[in-house]
């Protein structure tokens, strides 16, 4: 079997697509929106305190209720869908709110001067001060947008929790279903076994950790790993799957679902 590394964005993608990999991590949304894959109970991203954060670029004070244009992680991930539900609670027009999705790691240059901002559906960027007003970060962006400049303007996370009382779900590890169950329960069991040894010992996993990092810097992976490596990652336990059901239903419920 061979390892591929990807955004979350483009995995998502594959997933609802192609169909490319066996084996795949991806966003809880993008899990909800496919019937070929499996969710797996070990190796998933949820927990408290670990949610997106929806940011204002620099020189914005309109406030979340003038929000025009936000940049997201992609529209399949999980941020995405917490943006819309959020929106749709806290916007007197969530529908006139444009999305633009970019690569996660792009969306704090994009933000960082008032002179600069994506160009929608593009890698490039362009002089335009009025282009977006915020974007929604993930992963280990969390730790460094401050470093920028930018300031919070919502922790979707902490949105969640509050109103659900739940752990806020990320995503998980999933196997097309044509690899059958029993495969699914070994890989399981392994990916289970895999984070009880690196809890065991740090130390065996921490290269290969820093090789696949954005970041360079190690206290940032290591915040990354303390907030999103936790009791979840080895088992999403009863409170996990309804918190997963939850954030299924809501979807729903907002017609985000099929």
């Amino acid at each position: 079997m061979q390892l591929e590394f990807a955004d979350v964005e483009e995995l998502n993608l594959r997933a609802l697509g192609e169909k490319r990999h066996a084996v795949s991590k991806l966003s809880f949304y993008a899990i909800l929106q496919s019937e070929d894959y499996r969710l797996l109970d070990a190796g998933g991203a949820m927990g408290r305190g670990c949610g997106p954060l929806l940011i204002y670029r620099k020189g914005y004070n309109g406030g979340i209720e003038n929000l025009k244009r936000v940049i997201i992680p992609g529209r399949t991930t999980t941020a995405a869908l917490l943006l819309e539900l959020f929106l749709n609670e806290n916007h007197p027009s969530p529908k006139s709110v444009e999305r633009i999705p970019v690569r996660y790691d792009k969306i704090i240059p994009a933000l960082s001067t008032e002179t600069q901002a994506m160009v929608p559906d593009s890698k490039t960027m362009q002089a335009d001060s009025t282009f977006a007003d915020a974007g929604l970060i993930i992963h280990e962006d969390r730790f460094t947008y401050q470093n920028a400049g930018l300031v919070a303007a919502v922790d979707l996370g902490a949105w969640w929790e509050k109103t659900t009382g739940m752990p806020i779900p990320l995503g998980g590890i999933v196997v097309r279903k044509d690899m059958g169950e029993e495969f699914a329960r070994r890989l399981e069991t392994e990916i289970r076994q895999s984070v009880r040894a690196a809890w065991a010992n740090p130390a065996l996993s921490r290269e290969f950790v820093k090789t696949y990092s954005q970041s360079l810097e190690d206290h940032v992976i290591q915040s990354h790993i303390d907030l999103y490596v936790n009791r979840y990652t080895e088992s999403f336990g009863n409170d996990g799957h309804e918190a997963l059901a939850i954030l299924r239903d809501r979807a729903r419920q907002a017609g985000l679902l099929k």
